[in-house]
């Protein structure tokens, strides 16, 4: 089928074949050979192994060098979308090939690659590579991180801070605090960023935790002295804070860690251009981080805070 495709529609642009699992990097191959003009492949949760963007793969002499398998590559001059989400069998090279063979890639998919690891990111990261990125999915790379904690990462989002407007980093539980934090401020033009079941996803990224403590102190006082309407069956409002404790003064963070969360460099205080925040099941993100947050986000137009129970109190949300 692949091959009839690419030998009858050779002015094809956009090719979608999401869900097929007998595909193989053969039909893809095929596709990127007989359609020279195709910009827009998405092979989802198929048997691609990412080598149909290699030519004759070669193995290393040396069965323990760390760079794994060198191989030529195919120049894609067209293609600007690529979508390898959940692909399964997905190549730990595959995203080096991708950098390679694919320089005008713009838009790039690789969600669910369990192979898929720090190294692959650093080719998309180096100053040589002529990718230029606008949206990244690596949601579910459970790998990335594993060598250097999310340094990898961090340096491809400061490469592409200018362009990049989507990043999906869901289910990355090995990113590291201060890297997610880097990524964060480094992405200025950012306009959705997905975090969801981040485990270091705390106050200390958005801003420092004393910041944050403050901002949910003041949200406080001014759900305390807004004025309520209530009911005839309805007693008087209750202020959070009573008269005896006064105005509500930051916690005082006296652990190990807060001096070195203090060293970290802050999110800058200026708004963020983002649209959309997903911090779904982020058990660490709590309600003085989202008091901090929301006066920086005027544009925002989704947030997903479902299953983050210590983000969601009246002083935070109202």
């Amino acid at each position: 089928g692949a091959a009839c495709v690419a030998a009858c529609c050779v002015l094809l642009e956009c090719l979608q074949a999401c869900g097929c699992p007998k595909l193989t990097d053969r039909a893809a191959s095929a596709c990127l050979d007989g359609c020279r003009r195709l910009a827009d492949l998405r092979f989802a949760s198929t048997a691609v192994t990412g080598a149909c963007f290699a030519a004759g793969p070669v193995r290393p002499r040396d069965k323990y060098e760390v760079e794994g398998e060198i191989a030529l590559v195919t120049i894609r001059q067209e293609l600007r979308t690529l979508d390898l989400g959940e692909c399964a069998q997905l190549r730990r090279e595959t995203v080096r090939w991708i950098a390679a063979s694919c320089p005008r890639v713009a838009n790039l998919r690789v969600s669910g690659a369990d192979r898929l690891d720090d190294e692959g990111l650093r080719a998309l990261a180096a100053v040589e590579s002529l990718v230029v990125l606008e949206s990244l999915d690596v949601s579910g790379c459970r790998q990335l991180g594993s060598s250097d904690d999310g340094r990898a990462l961090a340096s491809l989002a400061a490469r592409h801070a200018q362009t990049l407007l989507h990043l999906d980093l869901r289910n990355v539980p090995k990113l590291r605090r201060d890297n997610l934090a880097s990524i964060i401020d480094a992405c200025y033009n950012l306009v959705t960023i997905r975090l969801d079941a981040a485990p270091h996803a705390d106050d200390a990224v958005f801003g420092g935790r004393r910041g944050a403590a403050a901002a949910y102190a003041a949200a406080e006082k001014g759900l305390a002295s807004s004025s309520f309407r209530p009911s005839a069956e309805v007693g008087p409002p209750v202020g959070l804070l009573s008269d005896a404790t006064g105005t509500k003064k930051p916690p005082r963070l006296d652990d190990a860690a807060d001096a070195k969360r203090r060293k970290e460099r802050p999110v800058r205080a200026k708004s963020l251009a983002l649209r959309g925040l997903t911090l779904r099941q982020c058990p660490r993100v709590t309600a003085a981080c989202v008091s901090w947050l929301a006066p920086r986000l005027s544009r925002l137009e989704t947030l997903d805070l479902a299953f983050a129970p210590a983000a969601c109190t009246d002083a935070s949300i109202s």
